[in-house]
């Protein structure tokens, strides 16, 4: 701060003045037996002052305005008046003619007043202690608040602050309030075993690419942390590794080892040895427990026989007597299948869905009539060039072939 906005007090210092009116006053020289304001104030300097005529009074602060400096801008010492207190209700007083006097003084608002050993309430400063006004005049002092102007730090509860602001004493009530905190990159550090220094206005949530979270889950980042999920692609599902061991999941497609056995669910099965034979009898139709037809079993139910399916999954008619190793010179025209006279197991229904029976070119080369045979179907012909359905039936205790014969008659024995 300049020494010319600085308030200079001294003893015995009092001038006349003749000066009228508001305006500055003009210094006429020192009282006898006191000292000019020109001896101990300087230039533009400030000071406390007193005028009076003996009936009206003005008490202010003046700024003095040396004639004795090379200034050029006055030839008279003054005094330009800043009133605090006076007669014309504080305000600057409107002086008539007649001699005034001038003199340093002190206000008494200007007075300070330490209260140290007043009471118990009253400390003596030490120190680097804080000076607080207890009232309008008078200075009390706080030991538990210091200022390290070394350091430029001040301690509460702390004899050596390590901090520009270091709060102790009771850690549940040494808190800071405040309507609004602005935090730099300085940070707030969080102390403890782990000591951190926060520099955002909240500790971010994250996620992790180690574990694949940061595929699934995202973060806005503002203050309000919204969580959101992430897009993925289409017919991906969230899923551990197809093989191997175990590993964080990831998105992928599916592939068969995900989807599971549900023969369980689907195909009820027996135990031990007779799971492997025995078979399940849905609605008259034989099934084994995966759901194929099964070989070796009796009729079910008079609807449908067993051998007869293959690998290739046509149906099969094995239960005519198959003649693998006979060849088509001895028997030319025993079986009959698509023009071409060969020894075939006879396909029942073919990979165009068609029903295919076996042709017998005469009624003595069909398989015996056993009830192996039962329900068994077949073309035959009879005589030249007649062609019919025959079918192996009970008839009495035995059975029979039989085939049509008029409209009255029905079926008859082959």
């Amino acid at each position: 701060m300049s020494d010319l906005n600085i308030i200079k007090l001294h003893d015995r210092i009092k001038e006349t003045s003749n000066s009228t009116g508001t305006g500055t006053v003009v210094l006429e020289g020192a009282v006898e037996g006191f000292a000019p304001f020109s001896d101990y104030v300087g230039q533009s300097g400030l000071t406390y002052y007193t005028i009076t005529d003996s009936v009206n009074w003005e008490v202010g602060s003046g700024r003095f305005l040396d004639s004795g400096r090379n200034v050029g801008t006055f030839s008279t010492s003054q005094l330009i008046r800043f009133p605090l207190k006076s007669s014309n209700s504080n305000g600057l007083v409107n002086f008539s003619a007649g001699v005034k006097e001038v003199f340093v003084t002190h206000p008494s608002h200007a007075a300070i007043y330490s209260v140290a050993g007043l009471g118990s309430e009253y400390a003596t400063p030490a120190k680097s202690g804080l000076a607080f006004w207890s009232s309008d005049n008078s200075l009390n002092a706080d030991n538990d608040i210091v200022v390290d102007s070394t350091n430029t730090r001040i301690g509460i509860n702390q004899s050596a602050p390590a901090y520009e602001i270091d709060l102790g004493g009771n850690v549940t009530k040494s808190h800071i309030r405040a309507s609004g905190l602005i935090v730099n990159t300085s940070g707030i550090i969080f102390s403890g075993v782990n000591s951190l220094r926060q520099t955002e206005p909240f500790q971010r949530n994250q996620t992790n690419s180690t574990t694949g979270s940061n595929a699934i889950i995202f973060y806005s980042g503002s203050v309000d942390q919204i969580l959101t999920l992430q897009k993925q692609s289409a017919n991906n599902v969230w899923s551990g590794p197809t093989t191997g061991s175990a590993a964080y999941p990831t998105f992928r497609a599916l592939t068969s080892s995900d989807i599971p056995s549900l023969s369980d669910t689907y195909a009820p099965r027996a135990s031990g040895d007779e799971y492997r034979k025995n078979i399940i009898i849905v609605s008259g139709i034989a099934v084994n427990s995966s759901g194929y037809l099964r070989q070796d079993i009796s009729a079910t139910s008079g609807t449908f026989r067993a051998d007869v399916v293959t690998a290739s999954g046509s149906a099969r008619a094995s239960s005519f007597t198959p003649l693998n190793n006979v060849t088509a010179t001895t028997y030319p025209t025993q079986y009959n299948y698509s023009g071409s006279a060969i020894a075939t197991e006879n396909v029942v229904i073919s990979s165009s869905g068609w029903l295919t029976l076996p042709i017998f070119t005469s009624s003595s080369h069909l398989p015996p009539a056993i009830s192996g045979h039962r329900g068994s179907v077949a073309i035959c012909k009879f005589g030249t060039d007649e062609y019919t359905l025959v079918f192996c039936a009970p008839s009495g205790s035995t059975y029979t072939w039989f085939k049509p014969a008029n409209a009255s008659a029905g079926y008859i024995p082959v």
